[in-house]
C-alpha cells in the first residue's frame, strides 16, 4: 500500500510542465583512466513516479556529456561506478564537473552557472541536513520523544537548513525550491508525529493545544510548490492523516480507496484536488476493485482541468485493464525452486491463487501462517493451486525462507519487480494476489489475502464452483 513515510526528497522535474523545455548540458571529466558508464536520473512526475535515465560513455579524454531537457529546477542523481551524488539542475544552467577516479567524492569541482549551488548541495545540504535528519533518525525520534522534544528536533532541522540556504551567492531558484522542500518536509514530520508515536508506543502523545496551527501555513500553497517532491508528499500525507483521525466524518460504507477519493474532494480544491484525486485513483487502479476504479477514472476524465494528470493516469488505467477480471491472464514461463520449467498453461483446468511476494516483505511474511491455515481448509481440493512468485533478488534468501517456514505450493522467482512477469501483472508492490480460473481467465484481480478468512474462502469456493 502507499506510503505513510517521510520522504526527504529534494526538488524534482515534473513532466507535466507547460513551459518550453531547454536543453541543459552536464559534462563530467574524470581523470585517472576512468572508463565506466555514467548515468543521470531524474524523476518525471509525482503520480507514476517514472524516472528518466540519461547514460553517457567517456570519450578518450575521460569526458562524459549529457544533454538533458528540463523546464524547472530539480534534483538529479549522478551515478559513476560506485559513486552517487545529488545534482541541482535548472534550465539554461549548463554544469561542468571535474573529479578524480581515485577519490571521486572529495575531488569534485563544479563550474558553470550553478557551481556554488551544487557545491553546497553535495558537501553541506546532503550531509548536514538530509543525513543528520534522515528518515531513520526521524523515525527513532517518533518512537523515543514526546511532543516538546520532537518539535525542538524538527525546528532545529528547519533552522539549520534555512541557515545554509541563506548564503548570498546562491541563486533565487535554488533557495526558493530547497526552502520549499525542507519546509514541507518539516510540516510532514510534525503532521505524522502523533500517529507514529502511538504506533511505536501504543499510546497517543500529549501535544500542545496549538500544535496543528502549522497546517494554516502548510495549506497556503502556490502553483510552483507542485514541482517540489516534499510538497506532493505532504498533500498525500495530510489526506492519510485526515482519514485516520476523522473516521466519524467519513461515510461508513466506503472502503479504503473510496475513503481516499471522498477525502480528496473534501480537503482540497484546484490543482491540489485533482493532483490528490489522481494519486488516489492511481492507487485504486493498482490495488483496488477495477470496476470501481474505472468509474472513478471515467468521472475524473470528464471534470479534470489538468490534462497532464489524465495522461499519467491513462497509463495506469491501461496497465490495470490488462489484468482486470475477465481478461486472459498473462502467460509466463519460469523455473521453479527445483529448477524445473513451469508455465501458467500447466495449470489449465485448475484454479490458481497467485501470490507475488518477497522474503524481505513484512506484510508478505505475516500472511504465511494464515496461508498455511487456508491450505488446510482446502485440503483435498486438488484442482486448487497455490502459486508463489517471489521477487527476491537474493535467491538464497528466497529458498531459505521457503524451507524454513515450510511454505507449501509451487514456487517461482523473477528476481525483482522490474521483471517482465511483474510488469505484465501490474505488480506495484508486494504482496499482490490474483485468482485465475480454470480457463486461464483472471477471476479476481484483488482477492482477499489469506488473513481475510471467510472472505478468501468464499472467493476461492466461488472460483472453484463448489
Amino acid at each position: 500500500m502507499k506510503k505513510l513515510s517521510i520522504i526527504l526528497v529534494a526538488i524534482f522535474f515534473m513532466a507535466c510542465s507547460s513551459n518550453e523545455n531547454k536543453t541543459t548540458q552536464v559534462t563530467l571529466k574524470v581523470s585517472n583512466s576512468f572508463d565506466q558508464e555514467a548515468e543521470i536520473v531524474i524523476l518525471k512526475d509525482f503520480i507514476n513516479y517514472e524516472q528518466e535515465n540519461f547514460l553517457a560513455q567517456p570519450n578518450e579524454d575521460g569526458l562524459f556529456t549529457f544533454e538533458i531537457s528540463i523546464s524547472h529546477p530539480q534534483t538529479a542523481y549522478l551515478t559513476v561506478g560506485q559513486n552517487r551524488i545529488s545534482l541541482f539542475l535548472n534550465k539554461g544552467g549548463d554544469l561542468h564537473i571535474n573529479a578524480d577516479a581515485e577519490d571521486f567524492y572529495n575531488s569534485l569541482k563544479f563550474s558553470g552557472k550553478y557551481a556554488a549551488e551544487n557545491n553546497l548541495l553535495v558537501y553541506s545540504y546532503t550531509t548536514e541536513i538530509l543525513e543528520n535528519y534522515s528518515q531513520s533518525v526521524t523515525f527513532n525520534k517518533y518512537r523515543t520523544t514526546q511532543a516538546d522534544e520532537f518539535i525542538s528536533y524538527a525546528d532545529q532541522m528547519l533552522n539549520d537548513a534555512r541557515e545554509l540556504l541563506s548564503a548570498k551567492d546562491l541563486s533565487r531558484d535554488f533557495k526558493n525550491h530547497y526552502t520549499t522542500d525542507i519546509t514541507y518536509t518539516y510540516y510532514t514530520m510534525l503532521l505524522n508525529f502523533s500517529d507514529y508515536h502511538e504506533y511505536f508506543n501504543g499510546v497517543k502523545p500529549q501535544v500542545p493545544d496549538d500544535y496543528y496551527s502549522f497546517l494554516d501555513k502548510a495549506l497556503d500553497y502556490s502553483e510552483k510548490d507542485f514541482y517540489v517532491g516534499s510538497f506532493s508528499s505532504f498533500l498525500d500525507n495530510y489526506l492519510q492523516y485526515y482519514i485516520r483521525n476523522n473516521q466519524e466524518e467519513i461515510p461508513a460504507e466506503l472502503d479504503y480507496f473510496e475513503q481516499a477519493h471522498w477525502a480528496a474532494n473534501q480537503l482540497y480544491s484546484g490543482r491540489a484536488k485533482y493532483f490528490t484525486l489522481a494519486n488516489a485513483i492511481n492507487t485504486s487502479l493498482s490495488y483496488g476493485n477495477f470496476e470501481k476504479s474505472k468509474q472513478f477514472f471515467d468521472e475524473y476524465k470528464e471534470e479534470n482541468p489538468y490534462p497532464e494528470y489524465t495522461a499519467l493516469l491513462q497509463k495506469s488505467y491501461e496497465d490495470a485493464q490488462r489484468v482486470a477480471p475477465g481478461n486472459v491472464a498473462p502467460s509466463f514461463s519460469l523455473t521453479d525452486i527445483d529448477g524445473n520449467p513451469v508455465s501458467l498453461e500447466d495449470f489449465k483446468g485448475k484454479v490458481v491463487y497467485l501470490d507475488f511476494w518477497a522474503s524481505w516483505c513484512g506484510p508478505c511474511m505475516r500472511e504465511v501462517p494464515h496461508a498455511k491455515e487456508l491450505k488446510e481448509r482446502f485440503e483435498g481440493q486438488n484442482d486448487l493451486v497455490f502459486l508463489y512468485i517471489s521477487v527476491d533478488e537474493d535467491l538464497d534468501a528466497w529458498k531459505n525462507t521457503v524451507a524454513q517456514h515450510e511454505i507449501k505450493g509451487v514456487h517461482l522467482n523473477i528476481q525483482g519487480m522490474g521483471n517482465e512477469t511483474a510488469e505484465l501483472y501490474n505488480v506495484k508492490g508486494v504482496p499482490t494476489f490474483y485468482i485465475i480460473d480454470r480457463e486461464g481467465i483472471i477471476y479476481d484481480n484483488n482477492p482477499g489475502r489469506p488473513s481475510s478468512g471467510d472472505l478468501i474462502d468464499q472467493q476461492l469456493r466461488d472460483a472453484l464452483g463448489v
